[in-house]
């Protein structure tokens, strides 16, 4: 993690669930924590060219709604969401988006877990 936005993810550093801080006026992938490089295939090549909706399969509008609750509800936002990995193979997850304040404006905290086993789980029930 970068120096300047580490702090901002120490708690998350060795979360089970991907962690991904954005910048929510364009969208730009700020940093991640190591299970979100592990389940999205990121590296830090691949910081900074990333943007919220490479890493999406929702639409652009939904995605925006999304990030403007979030950052407009004090209690944040929850939705299921297909993550794209690196790869190309989609990821369904529980993701939890919340407003970060932080030093110069806000950031967008994205807290997601798979749910890929979860839901093949349910389906094999």
């Amino acid at each position: 993690m970068h120096a300047n936005r580490g702090h901002y993810l120490l708690p998350f550093i060795h979360s089970p669930d991907a962690v991904l801080l954005f910048e929510p006026a364009d969208g730009t992938l700020l940093d991640f924590n190591t299970s979100a490089a592990e389940l999205l295939g990121l590296d830090d090549t691949s910081r900074q060219a990333r943007q919220l909706p490479d890493l999406h399969d929702a639409e652009a509008a939904l995605l925006r709604h999304l990030v403007d609750e979030a950052l407009n509800a004090s209690t944040g936002q929850r939705a299921r969401l297909n993550y794209r990995a690196a790869d190309g193979r989609l990821i369904p997850a529980d993701v939890a988006l919340s407003r970060l304040p932080a030093d110069g404006g806000d950031l967008l905290l994205c807290v997601a877990r798979e749910v890929l086993d979860r839901d093949d789980h349910v389906r094999r029930m």
